[in-house]
């Protein structure tokens, strides 16, 4: 995994990253005490078992159970986590 932060030391509620994922990557199921949206850029990210190709875009609620893993070519995405 490979993420750069792009608001780092900007005073804002509003984090955004750009992450990488190695192919065929694979986190457990977590939850997260705030929401998240994903905007895929490359590559396959699978959301509780929904493929998500480039331009895609995955709204998480808070408190909600998720899993993700990258396709076999890697994923790229940006992460924007909202409070």
């Amino acid at each position: 995994i490979r993420f750069k932060a792009l608001t780092e030391g900007v005073d804002t509620a509003t984090r955004v990253q750009f992450i990488e994922y190695a192919p065929n990557h694979s986190d457990p199921v977590h939850q997260h005490d705030e929401g998240e949206v994903f905007v895929v850029t490359e590559g396959e990210l699978w959301v509780n078992g929904a493929r998500n190709g480039p331009g895609s875009i995955i709204c998480i609620p808070r408190d909600t159970d998720y899993a993700v893993c990258s396709g076999p070519d890697g994923a790229g995405f940006f992460r924007v986590v909202v409070p």
